[in-house]
């Protein structure tokens, strides 16, 4: 599994303000975390281009993917989040796209 990049990923009135974020994206499965990304530095579109093993055990338990605002000495902001039903992708198709929901926005997230 690799997640590709994101689209419009903004954080809270902080990142407002500064008119960039530090995102990464955290993966959940089977009740633990099973990847995390690195941080994309001022970028309100990043590109991630990273690849990693994903061992699943049950198609049936959903991909939780969260991504984050890294802020340096403070507590990171969450930005939104997908619920990844995996049984649902398609084996042959290379690109995924996921609408990543918080209160106030809506970003796109592309995972291969």
């Amino acid at each position: 599994m690799g997640i590709a990049e994101g689209r419009a990923v903004r954080a809270g009135p902080r990142c407002l303000r500064a008119g960039t974020s530090d995102p990464y994206v955290k993966f959940k499965h089977g009740g633990r975390q099973v990847y995390r990304s690195r941080t994309v530095s001022r970028s309100l579109d990043p590109y991630w281009d990273e690849c990693f093993f994903l061992p699943v055990r049950d198609l049936w338990d959903p991909l939780l993917v969260r991504v984050f605002d890294y802020d340096f000495g403070l507590q990171d902001d969450f930005m939104g989040a997908a619920l990844v039903e995996l049984h649902t992708l398609e084996l042959d198709r290379c690109l995924h796209s996921f609408r990543v929901v918080a209160r106030r926005s809506a970003s796109q997230l592309s995972i291969v």
